[in-house]
């Protein structure tokens, strides 16, 4: 079962036609599943869970210790 805070998205990548420009056949060659998290769009005030916050700092590029200031901030830790 997916996670509740991400969605399943599958990328394909487009790598031979057969045929004249018209014809609309096409070879899958490749398919590469992601997720999307829905939290990169959130304020990271609205964030309300640690694991919310570690995902939201991993999509963002953030370091570990971003998390541990934020809960800390909050808190959440003493």
């Amino acid at each position: 079962m997916p996670e509740v805070s991400s969605r399943n998205v599958i990328q394909v990548k487009k790598t031979e036609r057969e045929g004249p420009t018209e014809n609309k056949t096409q070879k899958l060659t490749e398919i590469k599943p992601f997720k999307v998290s829905y939290l990169l769009g959130k304020n990271p005030a609205e964030l309300t869970t640690m694991d919310e916050l570690k995902e939201y700092a991993k999509g963002k590029g953030y370091k570990p210790g971003w998390v541990y200031y934020q809960a800390k901030q909050r808190g959440w830790i003493h």
